[in-house]
């Protein structure tokens, strides 16, 4: 063991000038070995004697050692430790790496769990504002203070894991949304190609309807047609039978003809005329599709229609918030 080694306190690493030196060539500060002697007295009375926190090992003591350490415990338990605390950093040159914001000549000694701030000097422990605060030395402080920001490092990392739970849920929803998007547009394909195959057959349907109607409006002007040619040949015939009167000069025939023929000729020409009107009417036939009506039944088609419900991404971790904020040493306000 070196000697700056030796010159260390074992327990609370302060490098004091007095030191008790341990059978375990382990060395405790007067301060500590006092404590440590009163804790192992109070066990048992008729041993003094102290145990090494390392090793260990028991270390009788003498009674004169006893009675100076009983003193010095007595001392540091008195009001006045926390100025010999300061003087003691002073004089003997306490390690630390930092010094206190709100006195600058004073070096950080203490961690107060009541506001949990940066840490403290003993000046700000006796007259500042952590006055009869519940403080603790750094280095007794740094183990309970890790304990808490491990526990929070595993609340941080719960938390990832929940996140990435919710982010494996999205991705679970954003496939089931584009096979659902998927299987609606095959759907709407299959629904079109059923609506364009009824179109079909409602467009032959119709045309087969069309052309039969033309076949029998055909044939009905087939046979007007007829007819009008009859009465054609029967007016051509009068109007031979007229031609032929005209040519003859012989006065009497032709007015004989006339009074024979006038009333007979006129009656047969007002027949045949009277039915070109009925030809007319029977022939004026049309077949009208109403493309407007169409247009508004194909609108009136409802495609598809997709609601997609907003994501709402549930915070349920606040029953668990308790949990952690206690064991991390959270005050909620």
């Amino acid at each position: 063991m070196d000697k700056l080694t030796s010159m260390i306190c074992a327990k609370c690493g302060r490098q004091p000038s007095d030191m008790l030196i341990l059978m375990c060539n382990h060395n405790l500060c007067l301060i500590c070995a006092a404590k440590t002697m009163v804790s192992e007295s109070a066990k048992n009375r008729e041993v003094h004697k102290v145990i090494c926190e390392i090793c260990s090992l028991h270390t009788e003591l003498d009674p004169n050692s006893v009675i100076e350490l009983l003193k010095i415990y007595e001392e540091e338990y008195s009001e006045s430790r926390y100025e010999r605390e300061i003087q003691y950093q002073r004089e003997e040159s306490y390690s630390v790496s930092e010094f206190c914001r709100e006195h600058p000549d004073e070096a950080l000694g203490y961690f107060c769990f009541d506001c949990e701030t940066e840490c403290i000097c003993a000046e700000c422990v006796i007259h500042g504002e952590h006055k009869g605060h519940e403080v603790m030395q750094i280095k007794k402080a740094y183990p309970i203070i890790k304990d808490r920001i491990e526990d929070m490092n595993i609340y941080v990392n719960n938390k990832i894991d929940e996140i990435q739970l919710r982010g494996e849920k999205l991705e679970s929803q954003k496939k089931e949304i584009i096979d659902q998007g998927n299987a609606a547009k095959q759907q709407v394909i299959v629904s079109f190609e059923d609506l364009r195959a009824r179109m079909d057959k409602k467009e032959r349907e119709i045309i087969s309807q069309i052309e039969r109607l033309v076949q029998q409006n055909l044939k009905e002007v087939e046979n007007f047609t007829r007819i009008i040619i009859g009465k054609i040949t029967a007016l051509e015939s009068i109007g031979e039978g007229i031609k032929r009167i005209l040519s003859i000069n012989l006065h009497n025939e032709v007015l004989d003809f006339y009074a024979e023929n006038k009333e007979k000729m006129m009656t047969n020409i007002e027949n045949e005329m009277s039915t070109l009107g009925n030809i007319d009417m029977n022939v004026n036939l049309r077949c009208a599709i109403n493309t407007t009506s169409l247009t508004e039944h194909i609108e009136s088609v409802k495609a598809v229609n997709i609601q997609i419900s907003a994501l709402r991404i549930i915070d349920d971790s606040g029953a668990d918030e308790p949990k952690y904020s206690k064991k991390l040493g959270i005050r909620s306000s």
